[in-house]
């Protein structure tokens, strides 16, 4: 590249069982990692996509958010992180940087720029396929969506915003 030219950063998305899901969702992990890129036009960077047991997301429900119950999903942003050198306070479900930054300075190997991570619970997931009636891998695509959806700066720390989650969620699922 010669001087001047814009640094292209690629962006990537890792799936990665950390919980054993059975084998129909582990042949999909292209689908989740497309609808993960698909949520995230405009990132750049690496995103991992982490499926976990019911005690991990729960030491990191309570280490990142302070709460001590089991969760579905939880997405770190490390673009949107604060200076750690400031004073200012974070936003909601943002820590400075998350788990990911924690064991590595905030950087990735091979990548100038790690844009995230999403944690979601298998058996949360098992749970609330179960509740709702749609299968398995139904529920893991519409929580990678959710997770991808809140690293692209959307909350649902209300009804209605919640409810637009969802929608946008089930919108680009059905698009796949």
């Amino acid at each position: 590249m010669g001087e001047g030219a814009p640094l292209r950063v690629k962006f990537s998305v890792n799936v990665v069982f950390k919980a054993d899901p059975g084998p129909a969702p582990k042949r999909k992990s292209a689908l989740l990692a497309r609808a993960v890129r698909k949520a995230l036009p405009r990132a750049r960077g690496e995103v991992n996509l982490v499926f976990v047991g019911g005690p991990e997301i729960i030491r990191l429900n309570k280490s990142f958010l302070g709460k001590s119950h089991r969760t579905d999903v939880i997405a770190f942003n490390y673009q949107a992180c604060p200076d750690p050198a400031s004073d200012k306070p974070h936003s909601g479900f943002l820590r400075p940087c998350g788990p990911h930054a924690a064991s590595t300075g905030g950087r990735s190997k091979g990548w100038s720029s790690p844009f995230g991570d999403i944690f979601v619970c298998l058996p949360q997931a098992r749970r609330q396929a179960r509740e709702l009636g749609h299968p398995l891998d139904r529920e893991l695509l519409l929580l990678a969506l959710h997770g991808a959806l809140h690293l692209a700066g959307m909350d649902d720390d209300t009804a209605a915003r919640r409810a637009a989650m969802h929608r946008k969620a089930e919108k680009l699922a059905d698009g796949l």
